[in-house]
């Protein structure tokens, strides 16, 4: 997804042209080859480029895996252990239509119901197994998300090192912990 209107996405980038959105629709793996071939090659003068690739994203675009896959881009798996601590996240971004926060946000109840919630808790854990079994022929580092909010700077250097980016690379983000 573009940050601002500079950036270039995927959509605009499929429809910019008749060509485009006719390879879109009868060549949808080329295209996005060539646009993930070109993304990157225009960003020739760094180390590293990277894009956060969600695990429904992997389901519904297995060209960007098949990919990745014939590129040998390494994969940073970020996983969060506490399975239970990811269903209340995802109710409370609904709820407040708020996924990512720059400020603190007030906390809120939570219900959730317990049948419901045993197979969602079963469909996250085989989401995580398809995923790292997805990518399992690609360079993986597995990063667990309790792990990177304990200690953000040796688990940021440990993912520099694997990325061969220099572990003096300035990193910010102004993002909070939201829930």
């Amino acid at each position: 997804m573009p940050k601002n209107e500079h950036d270039i996405s995927f959509r605009a980038y499929r429809t910019a042209t008749l060509s485009r959105r006719m390879r879109n629709a009868f060549s949808r793996r080329n295209l996005v080859y060539q646009f993930l071939d070109e993304l990157l090659a225009s960003e020739n003068t760094l180390r590293a480029v990277g894009f956060k690739f969600m695990y429904r994203q992997a389901r519904r675009h297995p060209q960007v895996v098949d990919w990745c896959r014939s590129r040998d881009v390494r994969i940073v798996h970020l996983v969060r252990k506490n399975l239970l601590k990811i269903a209340v996240s995802r109710v409370l971004a609904k709820q407040r239509g708020v996924y990512h926060s720059k400020k603190a946000l007030k906390a809120n109840p939570v219900h959730l119901d317990p049948a419901s919630l045993i197979r969602q808790l079963d469909s996250m854990a085989g989401l995580i197994r398809d995923n790292a079994a997805r990518f399992e022929s690609n360079p993986c580092l597995e990063v667990y998300y309790e792990d990177f909010v304990a200690n953000k700077e040796k688990e940021s250097q440990r993912i520099l090192s694997f990325l061969d980016v220099s572990t003096t690379a300035p990193l910010s983000s102004d993002l909070v912990k939201i829930n």
